[in-house]
Order: structure tokens, then C-alpha cells, then sequence
């Protein structure tokens, strides 16, 4: 019997980039040492690992999760505490309700929002210094500072310099309201930053909004910074 030896050196070489791969493919947990391996559970007091080490939490810094990124939905809100969720708004017998995609379906006070996006296009320039909110960005790019005098599901009124000036949602990429915290306590796989208070609970993580609370399985975070 013949052996084809080029079949059995792709064989070969397959079997090894996923050797490979496999072994490369690691959470990381950063604190006093740094760890690799994979993160089981995170409780209040210790990150465990499935290859049965144990860090305790308090010296723990950072935990990198090597997780795929998953498509996030291009519109959503941003928190004044910085917290940033993507979803959309829904309109309700009860008024409008954001559906977070992370979060389900949650009642939002206005005072609370710093920014509404429709597209993510635009969203580096919330970080510039020279961005002084309130204002809002059309999907040209266009910035109109000013007094937010209403904001709907069909159109957002901007009082600038230059008068009342009305313009359509769909024209619109951004409404900023107020300035947020920039940096990230949680970052999720989709792209969604968490800075809102936290609790670990072994293999989910509890976040409370206003009067009510969510889980999120760690298996959705990308990164967390302690």
C-alpha cells in the first residue's frame, strides 16, 4: 500500500497550528504575578482558575478573557458614568424604553444620559477635549453646539448661535447632553463598557441599574479592570 506523504505532512502540519492554537488561546489574569489559563469563576473574594489555582480578588488588577468579539448593533446610549450599551429606543404606552442588548428592556432617566448615538461613526470625537456638550453631530459630520430643547423618536431641536434648528433622527449620528467618564471598569465581548456597580457571583457578574439588577455571564466579558 502506497502512503501519500504529502496528505500525511498537511495532516501533520494541521494537527499542529491547532495544537498551536489551542495552546495559545488563554485568559489572562494580571495582579502581584500574572496567570494564564482559564478563568472558571469570579466570586467577591477570588478568581479561580479550571487548572485549580486561586487569585485572590483584592490583588487582582486586570482579568483579559480570550473571548471572540461579537458584531455590535451600531446605535446606542452612553451613561454620565460612562457606561456605554448598545440597543435602541422603543416607543411604549408607558413612553420610551431603551432594549439594551446586553441588559433587555430598561426605563431610563433623561438626567442619567450624556449621549444617544444612531451610528458609531462619529464616536472618537466624543473623546476630544475640544467637544464641549451639549451638542449634536449629523451623519455629515456637521457640529451644531447647543441648548438640546427636545429630543424624540422622529426629531431632536438644537438651540445654536445662529437660532432653532430642527433636525430629522435619521440625519442625526450623535446627541451628546453632558460630559461621561472615559475610562472602562468592564469591557463586554459586543463592545459594551460597564462602569456600573458591581458584584461578581461566581460565573455571572450583577450590575445594578436604578432600583434594579442584571446578571451578565463572565463568558460575555472581554476584559475587566479592578
Amino acid at each position: 500500500m502506497r502512503v501519500d506523504t504529502n496528505k500525511l505532512m498537511t495532516a501533520h502540519a494541521v494537527v499542529c497550528l491547532l495544537s498551536f492554537c489551542l495552546s495559545s488561546m488563554a485568559d489572562t489574569v494580571t495582579g502581584d504575578e500574572s496567570v494564564k489559563g482559564s478563568v472558571q469563576s469570579i466570586s467577591p473574594t477570588e478568581v479561580k482558575m479550571k487548572e485549580g489555582k486561586s487569585l485572590p480578588l483584592a490583588k487582582v488588577k486586570k482579568i483579559e478573557f480570550d473571548s471572540f468579539v461579537v458584531a455590535a448593533k451600531e446605535s446606542g446610549i452612553i451613561l454620565k458614568d460612562g457606561t456605554r450599551l448598545t440597543g435602541i429606543f422603543r416607543e411604549t404606552p408607558d413612553g420610551q424604553v431603551f432594549r439594551s442588548t446586553t441588559l433587555g428592556p430598561i426605563k431610563l432617566k433623561t438626567e442619567d444620559i450624556a449621549a444617544i448615538f444612531y451610528d458609531s461613526t462619529f464616536l472618537p470625537r466624543l473623546s476630544d477635549k475640544a467637544s464641549v456638550p451639549p451638542f449634536v453631530i449629523d451623519r455629515k459630520g456637521n457640529t451644531m453646539a447647543g441648548k438640546i430643547m427636545w429630543s424624540d423618536t422622529k426629531s431632536t431641536g438644537v438651540k445654536t448661535s445662529e437660532g432653532l434648528k430642527k433636525v430629522l433622527i435619521e440625519d442625526i449620528s450623535i446627541i451628546c447632553y453632558a460630559a461621561f467618564k472615559p475610562a472602562p471598569a468592564v469591557l463586554l465581548r459586543n463592545g459594551d463598557i460597564i462602569n456600573l456597580g458591581k458584584e461578581f457571583k461566581g460565573e455571572s457578574m450583577s450590575v445594578s441599574l436604578g432600583d434594579k439588577k442584571f446578571d451578565i455571564p463572565i463568558k460575555a466579558i472581554k476584559e475587566i479592570i479592578l
